[in-house]
């Protein structure tokens, strides 16, 4: 029997599950929506980690609905459904009221699920373990075929849908057609940064961590605020921006001065514009607002990987999988308790590594270079300047190093060397010279269209 605190959870999941909302579109019309929590949640348990019958049929009932494509799930929806398969008799109607009324928040779902989740497998480990004893105590010979089969039916238990994912070679054939039909094809990149000579060597899968490295002030953040603009605005793509540098405001007035041509430094006063300017800065507004609607910002100080998780599920929701999401930057995150700074960062790129393949997206992660590259001549930096550096060396799919290099050489005053010091999946070491623009938030391709 589950204790209180395990009944209450499986209720607030439930609850949770049926806390619809509703967004404005274009139109000004109300669009019902459902609950985040239904795609969270099913990621965690089945209807069958539940103990409560009714609980199962609830459950069960819930993710029917959002099969068939109905929004906007609610108590009500789901008394329809139960009454259409005949299990509303053995709940009572009110009793869905009072599980969304325990609901203040769908947040936290993941949280009761995972209390679900563990108390489910703690029952399957019980009668694993009385199955086994009982053929200890009746029948001694077949205790291990008996042993075999109980540990067989824990683990699909305990493992779920995860169970079914072992699959053979043989069992591939379609995948091994595909990979003979495509064999000697160059695949496209999955991410692309808006700059032309940069492109023309990247190659990266849905799914990469891309890491920005450089130091304070060479432009690290501007070159991942670039890449953002170039996935919303060129793309088309929905794109999460977290800042833990800069608020919100600072965040628009860059994007403002790199899309207008105008010098950053007028934002404050400390560069007059012109009538032209001004008419190109107005234009650009427009534009930002008009378009910026899959460009999301959150400035939230000192995130968490919980935080990023819980917000890019959220985007999933709504918009589905983002294109990109921008950490900037890492080592400025509430890091994990460790009892070393690179252990910290290293768990966190790991984990960005693992979400950026279970959104389907690309993930830059901003990280900060320690003070060997100024030691060096010349001030090259190179991938072992990353502070944390070996475990996000690992994870990371390329790596870029931004180097200024008119800072070191007069004759290349104003430009920036973005150096592709790692990629897995093509050149590596490779430096590309860009324009430096930095004063309008942005950098410019030096290679002709």
């Amino acid at each position: 029997m589950p204790n209180e605190a395990e009944r209450e959870a499986e209720q607030v999941v439930l609850g949770a599950m049926m806390s619809a909302w509703s967004r404005k579109a274009s139109s000004g019309e109300s669009v019902p929506m459902n609950s985040a929590a239904i795609s969270e949640v099913q990621r965690i348990i089945s209807a069958e980690h539940m103990f409560s019958g009714a609980h199962q049929a609830i459950f069960s009932a819930i993710v029917r609905l959002e099969q068939a494509g109905e929004t906007g799930i609610d108590p009500v929806m789901v008394m329809g459904e139960l009454q259409r398969v005949g299990l509303l008799g053995k709940i009572e109607g009110h009793y869905l009221h009072t599980l969304f009324a325990r609901v203040t928040t769908a947040t936290n779902a993941t949280y009761y699920a995972e209390i679900v989740k563990g108390a489910a497998d703690r029952r399957a480990a019980f009668q694993f373990a009385e199955r086994v004893r009982q053929f200890a105590i009746g029948d001694p010979e077949r205790l291990q075929q008996a042993t075999d089969t109980a540990y067989a039916a824990f683990m699909q238990e305990v493992a779920g849908s995860a169970a079914d994912s072992l699959k053979s070679v043989s069992d591939d054939s379609w995948l091994l057609t595909d990979i003979l039909d495509t064999w000697g094809q160059q695949s496209p990149s999955a991410m692309t940064t808006g700059l032309i000579d940069v492109d023309e060597l990247l190659n990266v899968n849905v799914g990469g961590l891309v890491v920005v490295g450089a130091r304070s002030g060479v432009g690290k953040s501007v070159f991942a605020a670039q890449i953002a603009r170039h996935y919303v605005f060129d793309k088309s793509l929905p794109v999460v921006f977290f800042s833990l540098e800069m608020t919100r405001r600072q965040l628009y007035e860059r994007d403002l001065a790199a899309l207008a041509g105008v010098p950053l430094g007028s934002a404050e006063g400390k560069v007059d514009l012109d009538d032209f300017q001004r008419h190109k800065l107005v234009k650009a507004a427009a534009k930002y607002e008009a378009e910026g609607s899959l460009l999301f910002y959150d400035d939230t100080p000192h995130i968490s990987l919980a935080h990023i998780r819980s917000t890019l599920s959220q985007m999933r929701h709504q918009w589905g999988n983002p294109g990109l999401a921008v950490v900037d930057y890492i080592q400025l995150m509430d890091l994990p308790r460790r009892d070393r700074e690179d252990q910290a960062i290293g768990e966190v790129t790991t984990a960005l590594k693992q979400m950026a393949n279970e959104f389907e997206c690309i993930i830059i992660a901003v990280a900060q270079l320690n003070r060997k590259a100024e030691e060096r001549t010349g001030g090259v930096p190179q991938s072992s300047d990353l502070r944390g550096s070996g475990q996000i060396e690992q994870d990371a799919d390329v790596i870029f190093l931004l180097h200024d290099a008119g800072k070191y050489d007069e004759a290349r005053t104003g430009e920036v060397d973005i150096i592709l010091a790692k990629q897995r999946k093509g050149q590596s070491g490779v430096p590309v010279t860009v324009a430096d623009y930095r004063n309008q938030a942005m950098f410019k391709s030096m290679a002709k269209e």
